[in-house]
């Protein structure tokens, strides 16, 4: 790594995620100059890109920024507490294409949430979360969820969530697709990390290192490099599957 926190290679730097075209919010734990907190307590990150603030001016409802704290890395762990985003007047609505990322690690079995935006009710907002049936990570929408095989609670996991009007792809790990078809139309009222889109409920209780929003449906070639990216700077490399283009390096 060199002092920005971008690992680099000799002769030059490596991809960095911020260089994707159109991010619309990008919040980042690695980015300690984005964070305002007192010893610890997390008031205020800001995106690495745009405007966008994920802040809590109630100190017994702020969560901790840890240099160390996931796997010795950079994190920010909620213990029912939440960071809401000031404006998301720019993010994808409607039936637009979104991706949603996050690097996170659940604590929990129930159905919490992990971040997203949008307005409460059926299929209004999107968001990453983990669902209640058996434990699995999920992508879902307000009233329509998307569930893989994969165990969250205890566990890392790197999710990378693809969705336009009809279709939900999720991704988790770098494993395989999984489809599900859904009807969206995504509001933008309100915006949240750790819990329901306003702050209110399903509280996630765990860490997260990367949460990350654009404002398009990403290609494959993106999603590998994301993927591959946030695993060698998250010291996840062990989550990828064999065959994963990054898995032995990086991007």
């Amino acid at each position: 790594l060199n002092g920005l926190g971008q690992m680099t290679r000799q002769g030059g730097a490596l991809f960095d995620v911020i260089d994707v075209p159109n991010i619309s919010a990008y919040f980042d734990a690695f980015e300690a100059s984005t964070i305002t907190h007192v010893a610890g307590s997390v008031s205020n990150i800001a995106s690495r890109v745009g405007t966008v603030n994920a802040a809590q001016g109630t100190g017994a409802l702020q969560p901790v920024y840890s240099a160390t704290g996931r796997n010795g890395l950079p994190a920010i762990t909620h213990n029912a507490d939440v960071l809401i985003l000031d404006d998301v007047s720019g993010f994808p609505g409607g039936d637009d294409p979104v991706t949603i990322i996050a690097v996170g690690y659940s604590d929990q079995s129930g159905a919490n949430y992990l971040g997203g935006y949008g307005t409460t009710g059926f299929r209004t907002a999107a968001m990453i979360i983990q669902w209640v049936v058996g434990d699995v990570v999920g992508l879902g929408f307000e009233g329509d969820t998307l569930l893989s095989s994969e165990v969250w609670t205890g566990a890392d996991a790197i999710a990378v969530g693809i969705m336009d009007e009809t279709v939900q792809s999720l991704f988790v790990n770098g494993g395989p697709e999984i489809l599900a078809s859904t009807t969206l139309n995504k509001g933008l009222t309100n915006g949240c990390i750790g819990g329901f889109i306003d702050g209110s409920a399903a509280f996630w209780l765990g860490s997260w290192q990367k949460f990350l929003i654009i404002n398009r449906a990403i290609t494959l070639d993106e999603r590998l490099k994301i993927e591959g990216a946030f695993a060698h700077q998250c010291a996840l490399t062990g989550l990828l599957p064999s065959d994963h283009p990054y898995k032995s390096s990086p991007p």
